[in-house]
């Protein structure tokens, strides 16, 4: 079993709070982002990118919340 190292996102992720976000495959671009899921993967495939790596960025309430 390959171990994994865990990703920071946050700089990628926080600007799109409470959003799902689609990420490129390397986990380095946002090709997608809409509170709607099927809008961010709908804009991730119009860019190319057929199976995206998707994320929920959290809301500021939440992150607000957290701190």
């Amino acid at each position: 079993m390959r171990k994994s190292t865990p990703i920071d996102l946050t700089e990628l992720i926080e600007p799109y709070p409470g959003q799902w976000v689609a990420l490129t495959p390397d986990e380095k671009r946002v090709v997608g982002a809409s509170p709607d899921l099927d809008k961010a993967l709908k804009q991730a495939k119009a860019k190319g990118f057929s199976r995206p790596f998707i994320v929920k960025s959290p809301s500021y309430e939440m992150v607000g919340f957290l701190h």
